[in-house]
């Protein structure tokens, strides 16, 4: 499995070429609108969380780009990246999510409705992108494609 994290900025998101299996990141806008907007099958959205844009938003703007579009593949990148990627996962149910983490407290949350096929959300940790026991090391020096580690 390979992926491929394309930077750009928001004015240029609309001109760049996406291929499924790419994880759109736009450090100064929100991924998941930006990816929407483009409408491509198989692109994921590389989710900058903190304290101005929670796991919990995150969570439920890629549950309605879900809706939208096919996304295989989201990355959480930010303080914590594997606890705030926990609680994206976590949302991602119909299910009532009770859930402690260093970085958030859930207590009968939810946010419906699911989305239709599974999402693997990765966490950026340290150059890989991590889920569970899975690693995908970079396999460039400017981090930009992803690989089995």
């Amino acid at each position: 499995m390979t992926l491929v994290r394309v930077t750009v900025a928001l004015a240029g998101a609309a001109d760049v070429a996406l291929a499924p299996g790419d994880l759109l990141d736009v450090p100064d806008g929100v991924a998941a609108l930006a990816v929407a907007a483009r409408g491509v099958d198989g692109v994921g959205p590389w989710l900058r969380v903190g304290p101005d844009y929670p796991a919990s938003l995150a969570a439920r703007d890629l549950a309605a780009l879900s809706w939208v579009v096919d996304v295989r593949d989201a990355v959480v990148e930010g303080p914590r990246a594997a606890d705030q990627a926990r609680v994206v996962a976590a949302m991602l149910t119909d299910d009532e999510v009770n859930l402690v983490t260093p970085v958030a407290t859930l207590r009968g949350a939810y946010n419906r409705p699911a989305p239709p096929r599974p999402i693997t959300v990765w966490a950026y940790v340290d150059g890989e992108l991590r889920v569970g026991d899975r690693r995908l090391r970079a396999r460039d020096e400017a981090g930009a494609v992803f690989g089995p580690a």
